[in-house]
């Protein structure tokens, strides 16, 4: 007992002028206020402790003096200073323990940022090479980030996590989301963007809005400039396959592309020349095979000399085989899809790819960048396209095969 005595009394003696120390750094802050600023006091403050965090004045696994001696220390009222603090806590440069205080962590510069994906993941998922769980992997290696994955299976779910995100996390990443969660992120009130309380990237949808970041692929440029082409090669009736035009998706996008073109070139929109696919379209993966058989239908019924197709290439080339369809011959054909899906298609399409693994990398760079105010939040970028030649193309020289 006596040893056990002497020892802790050579720890707290060790610890005494660290801690004067510490209390010094607390004193120069109120100095530092500037009443004149627009910032709140509160952000003024945690700035301030997170500035002396970053220089290493306070250390990891220091403990900051109770609320009341720090509240003198600075000149600041408890409501002010907590909610500092809580602003700390948030962005991981505190911890709070509860009947011990507060606690210094690493820095989130100098540790891996923790990033959580909102994932609706699929049933089948067993039956989908998990592309972009690899490019995401890649990014955040690339841009010292730790990706973990959280389940949404409904945009209740998915509006709840945004207004609580789980505790922890310094962003939260959104992959190429379904039609009706794009619906839902564009039509997010002011309300609720208001209390979004940490970065939020969305990758692979045109999402515009004024608090959260997105990195998408130019799917409009990309489409209007197939249908110009398909234009320019002589063809003056031309299709048009994608999903349903939703509001924030990349389908609404691509019809967008190919009304303008159409329009340009004063070319008559033929509804029946339009396929807006019904059910779940997979991108990247396996189609239901109800997806096929639309297609599939919508081609034997066909009056266009050419078609431009976005994003679901797997099912209409096997509607096309299905059909035996022969390309170019009877039908010009340009994809508007990813890399790896022209990759590993059976046929050598012309093509307007989308760079993914590179819109990935941007996307989960451009959010570290936001994560540490090095970006301002509501940042859009696109991707431009890039043109494939392939053997699915050809100058119209014939007038179309009668039906």
């Amino acid at each position: 007992m006596v040893l056990m005595r002497v020892c802790l009394s050579k720890s707290e003696s060790y610890k005494e002028p660290q801690e004067k120390e510490c209390r010094d750094v607390y004193r120069g802050m109120a100095a530092e206020i500037d009443a004149r600023s627009e910032a709140p006091l509160y952000r003024q403050i945690s700035t301030l402790l997170e500035r002396r965090i970053e220089e290493g004045r306070l250390r990891p696994g220091d403990r900051l003096p109770p609320e009341r001696e720090l509240m003198g220390l600075i000149g600041v009222s408890r409501s002010t200073l907590r909610s500092a603090l809580s602003d700390l806590i948030g962005r991981r440069y505190l911890s709070a323990t509860q009947g011990r205080g507060n606690f210094v962590l690493e820095p989130p510069r100098r540790r891996p940022l923790r990033i959580l994906a909102l994932e609706r993941f699929r049933a089948d998922h067993w039956s989908v090479a998990p592309l972009h769980y690899d490019w995401i992997s890649d990014a955040a290696k690339a841009n010292h980030l730790q990706i973990h994955y959280h389940y949404i299976p409904t945009v209740e779910d998915l509006m709840q996590t945004l207004r609580q995100p789980p505790s922890g996390y310094d962003g939260l990443l959104i992959f190429r989301t379904l039609p009706e969660w794009s619906e839902a992120l564009s039509g997010l009130t002011r309300e609720v963007l208001d209390q979004l309380s940490v970065p939020i990237m969305v990758i692979g949808r045109p999402i515009r809005n004024r608090k959260m970041s997105a990195v998408s692929y130019d799917y409009l440029e990309a489409t209007r400039r197939a249908a110009g082409k398909l234009i320019g090669l002589g063809h003056s009736r031309i299709g048009f396959i994608g999903g349903p035009p939703v509001r924030g998706h990349s389908f609404m996008e691509f019809f967008e592309g190919y009304r303008t073109a159409m329009q340009a070139a004063a070319l008559p929109e033929m509804k029946e020349d339009m396929l807006f696919l019904q059910g779940e379209v997979v991108v990247g993966g396996v189609s239901p095979e109800s997806i096929m058989t639309q297609i599939h239908e919508f081609l034997q019924a066909r009056r266009f000399t050419a078609v431009i197709v976005g994003l679901v290439l797997d099912p209409f080339e096997k509607a096309v085989q299905k059909a035996g369809i022969v390309l170019p011959d009877e039908l010009s054909v340009i994809a508007v899809t990813e890399e790896a899906v022209l990759d590993r298609a059976v046929i050598r399409w012309s093509a307007m790819s989308e760079p993914s693994a590179d819109m990935v990398r941007r996307g989960v760079g451009l959010l570290r960048e936001v994560c540490f105010g090095m970006a301002d939040p509501g940042v859009y970028e696109v991707i431009a396209p890039e043109e494939r030649a392939g053997a699915t193309c050809r100058r119209l020289d014939a007038a179309p095969p009668s039906r």
